[in-house]
């Protein structure tokens, strides 16, 4: 129950944060904003990723851990680290090497990934 919280902590506080900045080591910075230089939340997508949070910390704590609420984890997890991963990609296809990633995108792809490692986990202790 702990990692899955501190997971689902960890998503939620690098949603809020900033995904994007601009590349300190280029001779010329563009004075472009994009979306996720902010927050996360200034992408549609986000909150759907929180309401998967929400459903997922909901259901270990109401029903337990099952593996129902096993492959919720996973959902959320691989849907965790995907989102901002191919956002970052996007961004990088689009303007090379001018924005780099901030903590909030890393933030939040780490607790996809403690949230992912955790209902894998689950799943099979439930087999």
């Amino acid at each position: 129950m702990g990692a899955t919280l501190l997971g689902a902590i960890s998503i939620v506080v690098g949603i809020y944060l900033p995904w994007l900045q601009s590349n300190p080591a280029r001779e010329v910075i563009r004075h472009v904003y994009l979306p996720g230089m902010s927050s996360g939340l200034e992408f549609d997508v986000t909150l759907a990723l929180l309401l998967l949070i929400a459903v997922s910390v909901a259901m270990s704590i109401l029903v337990g851990y099952s593996q129902f609420t096993a492959m919720i984890f996973v959902l959320t997890g691989l849907s965790s680290i995907a989102l901002p991963s191919y956002l970052l990609l996007d961004i990088y296809a689009v303007y090379g090497g001018d924005f780099i990633p901030q903590i909030g995108s890393l933030l939040t792809i780490l607790g996809g990934t403690v949230v992912l490692v955790t209902g894998i986990a689950v799943f099979i202790n439930k087999l």
